[in-house]
């Protein structure tokens, strides 16, 4: 078990990291999306603002589940974290070989080379940003805890 796992810290604080994690990675695909239409005139409709963020923050909050299921049974929960979200990432890009979007309307050019690095940014700053967070989070609130009963 992590050293924060142990202190007692729990759910809600792994959550809040996963909360970071999709906000910082939104953020970051939002300003991508908007450069490379900008750019390149990427003129489609889809992927829309609204769907690039919940799909940035979507898969944060499962990751920070993963993370806080992870802690409960390895030292190790980081790094095996860190595989999974490559091993997911990895595996979305198999979406490059498909001629249609979901609904089964056709790709529009240049789709994947929006999209892909997205999934990238997703993975790569959850894999980063949970299990810091909730690390710091725990040993401060841990530290905190210590002060009150010294006091």
């Amino acid at each position: 078990m992590s050293d924060w796992a142990s202190d007692g810290e729990g759910f809600s604080t792994t959550l809040l990291g996963g909360f970071a994690a999709g906000i910082a990675s939104a953020l970051v695909n939002d300003v991508y999306a908007f450069v490379y239409r900008a750019t390149t005139g990427f003129a489609s409709l889809h992927p829309t603002y609204g769907s690039i963020t919940v799909s940035s923050i979507f898969p944060s909050f499962l990751a920070a589940v993963g993370y806080f299921a992870l802690t409960r049974f390895t030292r190790h929960a980081g790094t095996v974290l860190a595989l999974v979200t490559a091993a997911i990432t990895f595996y979305s890009f198999q979406t490059a070989f498909s001629a249609t979007l979901p609904d089964g309307s056709a790709k529009p050019p240049g789709f994947d080379a929006l999209t892909l690095p997205m999934h990238v940014v997703v993975g790569a700053v959850a894999a980063f940003v949970i299990p810091r967070f909730a690390g710091e989070i725990g040993r401060l609130r841990a530290w905190l805890a210590a002060c009150k009963t010294t006091a």
